[in-house]
């Protein structure tokens, strides 16, 4: 079977987020950054939201 490249949409993306969270969990304190990065472009939640 030969691979495709993999198109870079949103699905692909959401893939792996999901699987870098699962393999190395953010620490609380990058939570906070992470929270922090994202509340400037507009998206307001809690790291527990986003678990």
């Amino acid at each position: 079977m030969s691979k495709q490249p993999t198109v870079w949409d949103h699905d692909a993306h959401l893939a792996l987020l999901q699987a870098l969270i699962a393999e190395a969990p953010p620490t609380n304190a990058e939570w906070d950054r992470v929270v922090e990065r994202v509340a400037q472009k507009g998206y307001h939640y809690t790291a527990s939201a986003a678990m």
